[in-house]
Protein backbone atom coordinates (compact mmCIF):
# COMPACT_ATOMS: atom_id res chain seq x y z
CA UNK A 1 0.00 0.00 0.00
CA UNK A 2 1.94 3.43 -0.67
CA UNK A 3 2.66 5.40 2.14
CA UNK A 4 0.33 8.31 0.86
CA UNK A 5 -3.28 6.47 1.41
CA UNK A 6 -4.58 6.51 4.97
CA UNK A 7 -4.95 3.23 6.09
CA UNK A 8 -8.38 1.89 7.41
CA UNK A 9 -9.89 1.85 10.30
CA UNK A 10 -9.83 -1.37 12.29
CA UNK A 11 -12.14 -0.91 15.11
CA UNK A 12 -11.00 -3.46 17.92
CA UNK A 13 -14.20 -5.54 18.69
CA UNK A 14 -14.45 -7.01 22.08
CA UNK A 15 -16.81 -9.19 23.48
CA UNK A 16 -19.93 -7.38 25.27
CA UNK A 17 -19.88 -9.51 28.28
CA UNK A 18 -19.50 -8.40 31.73
CA UNK A 19 -16.72 -8.51 34.01
CA UNK A 20 -17.96 -11.10 35.98
CA UNK A 21 -18.32 -13.79 33.32
CA UNK A 22 -16.51 -16.73 32.73
CA UNK A 23 -13.62 -16.27 29.81
CA UNK A 24 -14.16 -16.39 26.50
CA UNK A 25 -14.43 -20.61 25.33
CA UNK A 26 -14.64 -21.39 29.10
CA UNK A 27 -18.07 -22.91 28.23
CA UNK A 28 -17.40 -24.39 24.95
CA UNK A 29 -14.51 -26.18 26.21
CA UNK A 30 -16.19 -27.64 29.20
CA UNK A 31 -19.03 -29.03 26.48
CA UNK A 32 -16.24 -30.23 24.13
CA UNK A 33 -14.30 -32.25 27.32
CA UNK A 34 -17.73 -33.32 28.66
CA UNK A 35 -19.08 -34.85 25.49
CA UNK A 36 -15.48 -36.41 25.02
CA UNK A 37 -15.90 -38.00 28.72
CA UNK A 38 -19.30 -39.32 28.16
CA UNK A 39 -20.81 -37.25 30.60
CA UNK A 40 -23.13 -35.18 28.26
CA UNK A 41 -24.40 -38.32 27.16
CA UNK A 42 -24.93 -39.41 30.87
CA UNK A 43 -26.86 -36.13 31.36
CA UNK A 44 -29.23 -35.86 28.21
CA UNK A 45 -29.98 -39.92 29.12
CA UNK A 46 -30.77 -38.84 32.52
CA UNK A 47 -32.42 -36.10 31.74
CA UNK A 48 -34.91 -37.93 29.56
CA UNK A 49 -35.82 -39.89 31.72
CA UNK A 50 -36.47 -37.55 34.43
CA UNK A 51 -39.38 -36.15 31.78
CA UNK A 52 -40.58 -39.22 30.51
CA UNK A 53 -41.22 -40.27 34.80
CA UNK A 54 -42.89 -37.13 35.17
CA UNK A 55 -45.15 -37.50 32.25
CA UNK A 56 -46.22 -40.74 32.85
CA UNK A 57 -44.31 -42.80 30.65
CA UNK A 58 -41.87 -45.82 30.62
CA UNK A 59 -38.02 -44.34 31.50
CA UNK A 60 -36.68 -45.95 28.42
CA UNK A 61 -38.42 -45.36 24.68
CA UNK A 62 -39.66 -48.85 23.69
CA UNK A 63 -39.75 -48.25 20.13
CA UNK A 64 -38.04 -45.99 17.65
CA UNK A 65 -39.09 -44.71 14.57
CA UNK A 66 -37.21 -42.83 11.66
CA UNK A 67 -38.75 -40.44 9.24
CA UNK A 68 -37.77 -40.96 5.67
CA UNK A 69 -39.39 -40.43 2.90
CA UNK A 70 -42.19 -42.45 2.28
CA UNK A 71 -43.41 -41.98 -1.66
CA UNK A 72 -40.04 -43.13 -3.53
CA UNK A 73 -39.98 -41.52 -7.48
CA UNK A 74 -41.38 -44.19 -9.34
CA UNK A 75 -38.68 -45.06 -12.91
CA UNK A 76 -40.58 -44.26 -15.79
CA UNK A 77 -39.57 -45.61 -19.52
CA UNK A 78 -40.20 -43.92 -22.82
CA UNK A 79 -40.37 -40.72 -23.72
CA UNK A 80 -42.10 -37.89 -22.44
CA UNK A 81 -44.86 -36.30 -24.49
CA UNK A 82 -44.26 -32.65 -24.89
Amino acid sequence: MPQDLPRPIQPEVKPALPHDFFPEGAARDDFHRWRRNGLWQQFHDTRRRQVREAVGKDLEPSVGSIDNQSVKAARTSGSRAN
